[in-house]
């Protein structure tokens, strides 16, 4: 652990020495004409607004792509990813969920629903654009294609503030942030589908404030406008929601006191493909609640909280009564979240998180230009209605943060990307006008963003090449890229190749760490090359052979060095032996 602090500090340092050297570049020296003629393609393209918004998402898919030998497709080894996995084998073949399998208390896991149906727990936003990666050929795919999108909604959200080059000047930065190096592209972990949900809330609602000439023009912004909040609720729901507040109130105004006013005809007849699309999927929601869950109306989320959990996601809920846990690793892992939750509750706790939380967001969504934002933040709040509605966005999805209970994981805040890119673009259109003493300053400074862009990136296509962690975020110290459960995956691919089915029976040690999970099985468990389960009593591990008989069996021990995989019978005329 010491060691990763010590390598994340020396790469945040040394991402601050880059920084200052750019803009030392940049003060001291004029742009080259080739950068000035890049400047003028990019205002060419003005006249190009679709292929502008489409440059960012092909730029996400093939420099991604063209980074695959320095930086693989990931590895899962997270609680969520393996969960979201299972979600989109699910929907791959067709399923809303899976029937529960008789020998569940040996196959139960973390953020998994085993009862009354076996499914994932989370939203299905991410699931569905995994399953879709997983028709084309990998999971990886949705999460690829789901982050070009959002680059590319980003964009496009950015041309209704601002003129077309700069959109792709936001877009590019979107790229940079997210699409090429960013554990929402090295993970399975989602914040790219949340991402985009919020691009399309904000591009279509500033596009409606605008004055419409056409029933088309609205029914389609309309449209986008419920798409992006059907993602956001199928996604992040709550995050969400809190987003989505200013938006709404701000066209409510909009509808209720702006003149010209929208005609009523107008308005009725652009809501109705709004109105279908929104009550089709609600009722797809309730369909798929029904089969998981047992009612329309009781999400996943808060059935396996009430199974496994004693904490509640926000801050004025109660504890839950402990449940009954079949494996000490489960006590385990949600003993210090019961810890937590009770130190969050005191002021000092819930201050001391708040901070942890502001700090995480700007550093991730705002990093570099938070000096510079700061610096330009006056005259920006008096002279720009876009960057007055991205801030109060960003203020009430903030407000929303500061209720739950858990720690900061930066793909909660996901539906602030794109006003938080808009704000970044604001701020860098407002330094350009700077000038000191007679010189442009401003223009000469602007140039210090991409220039860190690009040494960055090179940078971290270094360390990733090199095999040395890299924090995620700049100067954050406390969450680094993860490569996944290696060792998982080896073992996996090692009996791949042995003929037949096989069982591997799981057994930690007594110091296991319940972060690092092995017990996780694909939707249809029965015709799986290899199922993962709990080792238990004898007896019951017994009944767990008996059920697999088909299969050869193993044991695993995965907390031994190296990780031990034995034939399940001689372990058992071993511990004979031993007795």
């Amino acid at each position: 652990m010491k060691h990763l602090l010590s390598s994340n500090a020396v790469f945040g340092l040394l991402e601050l020495s880059v920084l200052a050297l750019a803009v030392v570049v940049a003060w001291l020296f004029r742009p080259s004409s080739s950068l000035l003629r890049v400047e003028r393609v990019v205002k060419a393209l003005s006249n190009r607004p679709l292929l502008v918004v489409a440059i960012p998402g092909i730029l996400t898919i093939s420099g991604r792509l063209a980074l695959l030998s320095v930086s693989p497709a990931p590895v899962p080894g997270v609680h969520d990813e393996f969960s979201y996995l299972l979600a989109a084998d699910t929907f791959a073949h067709g399923r809303m969920t899976n029937p529960t399998n008789p020998m569940w208390t040996h196959l139960e896991t973390f953020h998994e629903l085993q009862q009354p149906s076996y499914a994932s727990m989370y939203p299905v936003g991410q699931g569905l654009f995994l399953a879709a990666g997983e028709l084309l050929g990998s999971p990886w795919i949705g999460v690829l294609l789901s982050v070009a999108l959002m680059c590319s909604a980003i964009t496009w959200m950015l041309c209704g503030c601002y003129p077309a080059s700069w959109a792709l000047v936001g877009g590019l930065l979107a790229v940079c942030r997210f699409g090429l190096f960013s554990y929402w592209v090295d993970s399975y972990w989602g914040g790219a589908v949340a991402a985009l949900g919020g691009a399309l809330v904000f591009g279509s609602a500033i596009r409606l404030l605008g004055v419409l000439n056409s029933v088309k023009r609205m029914a389609a912004l309309l449209l986008s406008f419920t798409f992006g909040l059907l993602l956001l609720a199928n996604t992040r729901p709550f995050e969400g929601l809190m987003f989505s507040l200013p938006v709404l109130v701000v066209l409510l105004r909009r509808l209720l006191t702006a003149s010209p006013k929208w005609p009523a005809k107008w308005l009725l007849k652009a809501s109705i493909p709004s109105i279908a699309t929104a009550a089709s999927v609600v009722a797809l929601m309730g369909a798929y609640f029904w089969h998981v869950t047992g009612s329309p109306i009781v999400m996943p989320y808060q059935l396996h909280q009430q199974q496994y959990s004693t904490t509640q996601p926000f801050i004025w809920q109660p504890m839950l009564p402990e449940p009954h846990y079949r494996h000490v690793v489960f006590q385990h892992y949600y003993e210090p979240q019961a810890a937590f939750f009770r130190q969050a509750h005191t002021l000092s706790g819930w201050a001391h998180e708040t901070l942890l939380k502001s700090i995480s967001i700007v550093m991730f969504y705002l990093w570099p230009m938070g000096l510079i934002i700061l610096l330009m933040f006056r005259s920006l709040w008096l002279t720009d209605r876009f960057f007055r509605l991205a801030i109060w966005t960003c203020l009430a999805t903030f407000a929303g943060l500061s209720l739950e209970i858990w720690p900061m994981m930066l793909h909660y805040a996901a539906p602030l990307t794109s006003v938080a890119i808009l704000i970044s673009v604001a701020a860098l259109r407002s330094l350009r006008r700077i000038t000191w003493k007679g010189r442009q300053a401003g223009f000469y400074l602007s140039w210090a963003l991409p220039l860190l862009c690009l040494a960055m990136l090179t940078l971290r296509a270094s360390a990733a090449a090199l095999h040395i962690a890299v924090p995620d975020q700049g100067m954050l110290p406390w969450f680094t890229i993860r490569r996944g459960n290696v060792e998982r995956l080896r073992v996996e691919h090692r009996l791949e190749q042995i003929p037949g089915k096989h069982l591997v029976v799981v057994r930690y040690g007594s110091h296991h760490n319940p972060s690092n999970e092995w017990v996780y099985n694909p939707a249809l468990i029965g015709s799986a090359k290899v199922v993962w389960a709990r080792g238990m009593t004898p007896a019951e591990d017994a009944g767990l052979i008996h059920y697999f008989s088909d299969r050869e069996v193993w044991l695993l021990e995965p907390d031994k060095n190296p990780v031990r995989l034995v034939p399940y019978n001689s372990f058992s005329l071993s511990s004979s032996s031993n007795r």
